[in-house]
């Protein structure tokens, strides 16, 4: 049996992912699968690569040793297939986790030229919010994350989406004065926010912080539709995207709120790994920034509402 680059795929995510489990997942492949591709690989090396500890892989010495060859071993041939191969030949699957205004918006465009251009790449969507996409990012769970702005990660790679706005809105039947409005007088109301873990709660909360108001009568939801359900039932104020929802506003459902400080601009932005051979990554992330339907840029302030 000779050693071939998918022998040295199977132990480059072992070593990443901290376990034969977790690498067969991420490849889609079974664990038994996954374990005859490292007995095969040790058996042409003549050497032993894990030492046992648990369920953890652990890594001895010679395997360290292999890891970062295999790396090169695999950045090479991406290399290849990007110069001689047929890239919308190629296959595999890339676990795309996604914010949710991203997923009500342009998400399946993303997906249909995806699907146009490269039928043998197959996407698996995970929508959450900000803080939960990267926790899985950071685990490797995901492959790409799409989501505000900004990146703090080191060693990762990201290309700009565009971004949007996000404004304070109501429904007519609150009566809400119909004058410009500071945090103080909207915190006289019932507030409807994304949960903590979303970008716009943080964004928000500093919104009514940096105006030294009270941020304490707000309601929690994780889901952007829900909230807006919500809103047009006037059980609260909310933070939506006024594009979204102009439908509603021109009919009358909804109105936005003219406040003294409006909530900044959030660009998006699709963040992969800095590994070498992230291809298929790559591929996807750069459609994503082409397909966007984001504002490649702020609006003037007399446009965001």
């Amino acid at each position: 049996m000779y050693m071939n680059i998918r022998h040295l795929e199977a132990i480059v995510w072992i070593s990443r992912l901290g376990s034969f489990a977790a690498a067969a997942d991420k490849l889609h492949l079974t664990q038994p699968t996954v374990s005859q591709r490292v007995k095969e690989l040790e058996n042409h090396l003549g050497v032993k690569l894990f030492k046992r500890s648990g369920r953890r892989a652990i890594l001895n010495v010679r395997g360290r040793a292999l890891i970062p060859l295999a790396e090169q071993m695999l950045g090479l041939e991406q290399t290849i297939c990007k110069a001689v191969g047929n890239l919308t030949a190629i296959s595999g699957v890339v676990r795309v986790g996604v914010a949710e205004l991203i997923a009500l918006t342009w998400l399946p465009t993303l997906v249909a030229q995806v699907n146009q251009h490269y039928p043998d790449i197959n996407i698996v969507i995970d929508v959450d919010l900000t803080g939960n996409l990267w926790t899985k990012f950071d685990q490797r769970k995901l492959d790409i994350v799409l989501l505000p702005s900004p990146v703090t990660r080191p060693y990762v790679r990201s290309i700009p989406l565009g971004g949007t706005t996000f404004s304070w809105i109501a429904s007519p039947k609150l009566n809400i004065p119909d004058h410009v409005l500071g945090p103080e007088e909207i915190s006289r109301w019932p507030v409807i926010l994304l949960s903590a873990k979303s970008n716009i709660y943080t964004i928000t909360k500093r919104w009514f912080t940096e105006a030294n108001v009270n941020f304490s009568n707000v309601s929690l939801c994780n889901n952007l539709q829900t909230i807006a359900t919500l809103t047009l039932n006037g059980l609260g104020i909310s933070t939506l995207p006024a594009e979204i929802y102009q439908k509603e506003i021109d009919a009358n459902k909804l109105v936005v709120l003219e406040t003294t400080t409006p909530l900044p601009f959030i660009n998006y932005q699709a963040v992969y790994q800095g590994d070498q051979e992230l291809m298929l990554e790559e591929i996807v992330a750069k459609i994503a920034g082409e397909v966007s339907s984001f504002h490649k840029i702020s609006p003037s302030p007399d446009t965001t509402g």
